[in-house]
This record gives C-alpha cells, sequence and structure tokens, in this order.
C-alpha cells in the first residue's frame, strides 16, 4: 500500500511540477511567417523577463549547423551567455519543434527523433521557477532519409 502511495505521489509531483510549464508554453502551430526569430518569439509570453546590456542572458543554437540533416536522429545543441544551465540550480532551456513544446533540457545538447521534413526549432532559456527569460532563437531545418 506504501508502494502504491509513493508511486501516486511521484507522479501527482511530477504533474504538478509540469503543467504550469504546459500552461504558459502550450502554443498551436504558428504559420511560417519566413522570419524564423519572429515565429519563436511568438511561442513566448510577451511579459517574460528580458534583460538588456552586456550581462544579459542569451542562448544561440549552435547544432544543428547546416539546413540539412541526414537522419531521424537529430541533435540540438545550443550555447548560453551568461547562464548556466549546468549548474544543478534548475536553470534550463525549451525545445519547441513547430510550435509545439517537445521538453525542458538540463544540459546543453538535446537528441530529438524527426522523420523527414522542414521542421522550425525553437529555443529559449528557462529559469528555476520555469518562466521563459529572454529572447529565444530558432532555425529552420530540413531532415532528409539518411545516406547509405
Amino acid at each position: 500500500m506504501f508502494k502504491l502511495f509513493k508511486t501516486l505521489s511521484i507522479t501527482l509531483l511530477t504533474l504538478a511540477i509540469g503543467l504550469p510549464v504546459m500552461a504558459q508554453n502550450t502554443a498551436t502551430p504558428v504559420p511560417d511567417s519566413g522570419n524564423v526569430l519572429a515565429d519563436c518569439i511568438r511561442l513566448l509570453p510577451a511579459d517574460r523577463p528580458i534583460e538588456s546590456g552586456a550581462n544579459a542572458p542569451s542562448v544561440r543554437i549552435v547544432q544543428p549547423a547546416t539546413d540539412v540533416v541526414y537522419g531521424s536522429a537529430v541533435t540540438v545543441s545550443i550555447q548560453t551567455n551568461n547562464y548556466d544551465i549546468t549548474d544543478k540550480s534548475g536553470q534550463h532551456w525549451h525545445l519547441w519543434v513547430n510550435g509545439q513544446l517537445q521538453g525542458m533540457v538540463y544540459q546543453p545538447t538535446a537528441v530529438i527523433d524527426l522523420a523527414p521534413g522542414t521542421y522550425t526549432l525553437c529555443v529559449s532559456l528557462g529559469n528555476s521557477q520555469h518562466a521563459d527569460i529572454g529572447m529565444p532563437d530558432g532555425i529552420r531545418v530540413t531532415v532528409a532519409e539518411a545516406q547509405a
């Protein structure tokens, strides 16, 4: 009985932590405006904290570095400035694919499985309260069949 209660408690705690993130970031797919950054900005709350200046936190997608990726396993890597996502304080980044939040990532790299097609990938920094902060970054990438 205790094991069942413990499992149920962990499940409810996980939902309680995840729901605010989903509520804040649930987005309907945005039409392709031709401006990837503008598409990514529309995914974020307008009232999020946006710092400016030399010490402002920022994020940049560094991989994929090309417009075409071969094979379904797509590695997305980011570089941050003035923001440490590896310090175990709860700081992280959010990853969207075609306007849909895929999850929170607590390391510089994530691997996602995508079928062949063209996708808009967006990233933004998330603080320990799971709120988006700063300006996002985004790229458009085409996933092609793996070459033999």
